[in-house]
């Protein structure tokens, strides 16, 4: 099985509470089909949620990390892609990075898929200031992203949203809150609920040093 196609049945998994789903089922090709759809539709809700936050995330120096062609909320606009699924329609080249994402401490760093492991940084033609990622497939996902915000070099994006009956929302929204509590002051968070579904996100928010003038006689 292709690990895009495993990490959504994952995902499906783990709001549904099934333990295990078999793939030649009918029923549940057609129901995880359905679910897929309606999680398109919620992603839609979640970018409304960004923008009514006033986080900047639909420009080309924002990446989001490791999401496909399903899953992904960023399509539509100018966001980078940091994924290693390929499969993306009608998208420009240019936009998406083929390797996996990695914090080395407090610095980005990608994987490709010969084994090559580069500094984001020292990539020709790439100048990403922030780093999102909503909806981790594993616990893992978001190590040391922490040290990408709290390095004051970066800036990061971290979100989850979901169907309030979701078998894992309290697990996702007390993942969220751990992870915000090992973040600096620098952050803006916040929630919504609307139409059933929730939304959480957590984002960096640098305070903005104010010139100040000096008189002098």
């Amino acid at each position: 099985m292709e690990q895009y196609v495993y990490n959504l049945i994952e995902l499906y998994k783990n709001a549904t509470g099934l333990k295990k789903v078999d793939m030649n089922d009918k029923i549940f090709q057609q129901e995880f089909t359905d679910w897929l759809i309606e999680r398109q539709s919620i992603g839609k809700q979640y970018t409304s949620f960004l923008d009514s936050m006033e986080i900047t995330y639909k420009d080309d120096m924002t990446a989001e990390v490791g999401k496909g062609y399903v899953d992904s909320v960023v399509k539509d606009y100018d966001t980078m892609l940091i994924t290693p699924y390929s499969k993306f329609k009608n998208i420009e080249k240019r936009r998406i990075i083929k390797a996996n994402f990695d914090v080395y401490e407090d610095v980005p760093i990608i994987k490709t898929f010969d084994g090559e492991v580069k500094l984001f940084d020292s990539i020709p033609n790439y100048i990403i200031k922030t780093y999102m990622m909503h909806n981790p497939y594993n616990n893992g996902a978001l190590k040391n992203w922490e040290n990408l915000h709290n390095s004051k070099q970066n800036d990061i994006i971290v979100g989850y949203y979901g169907n309030i009956t979701d078998k894992d929302f309290i697990h996702n929204i007390k993942n969220l809150d751990e992870f915000k509590s090992k973040l600096d002051d620098d952050i803006i968070f916040d929630f919504d609920y609307q139409d059933g579904n929730y939304f959480y996100t957590i984002g960096s928010k640098r305070k903005q040093i104010e010139n100040v003038k000096v008189l002098t006689r």
